[in-house]
């Protein structure tokens, strides 16, 4: 096999700074974790080698930072296309005549909806309106509210 072939296969291990704005660039218009864009993209490097990257490389770990920033409000905005979609699963039941929609899928898209509004919730906590409150054991309890959602959550 040639140098140039050797070179080619396999995910990158050395770091650039192409690779880096590429990584930066594809983190910060995804909503998705890191493992899963590595795993979803054969030219990004493995998951543990851009957590090495991040504590070598100072400009790295400050842009990937900026970028989780940004996908905060990537995961805020998509959380509340995930509950506008719940109208798409409404059907007459042909038996009834009355609208109708299954509640397990309803179920599924607002649990998904809550967990992308808890995680922008906790890169943006003054952004997507995370309060703590005392309980009664002492202990602090996070409610993560979004008025986004209880609007969508009206219209059904």
């Amino acid at each position: 096999m040639s140098d140039e072939c050797k070179r080619t296969l396999g995910r990158p291990t050395g770091y650039s700074d192409e690779l880096a704005d590429l990584i930066i660039q594809r983190f910060e218009s995804h909503p998705y974790g890191l493992r899963q864009l590595c795993s979803m993209y054969d030219d990004m490097p493995n998951v543990d080698t851009i957590y090495s990257w991040r504590s070598k490389y100072d400009d790295f770990s400050e842009r990937f930072l900026a970028a989780r920033k940004k996908q905060a409000h990537l995961l805020f905005e998509t959380s509340a296309d995930d509950i506008a979609e719940i109208k798409d699963y409404y059907y007459d039941d042909p038996k009834t005549g009355a609208r109708s929609v299954d509640a397990g899928i309803v179920a599924a898209q607002k649990a998904i909806a809550q967990h992308k509004l808890g995680m922008a919730a906790k890169i943006r906590p003054k952004d997507y309106g995370v309060t703590s409150v005392e309980s009664n054991d002492n202990s602090s309890v996070t409610d993560v509210s979004s008025d986004v959602v209880k609007e969508k959550e009206k219209d059904f």
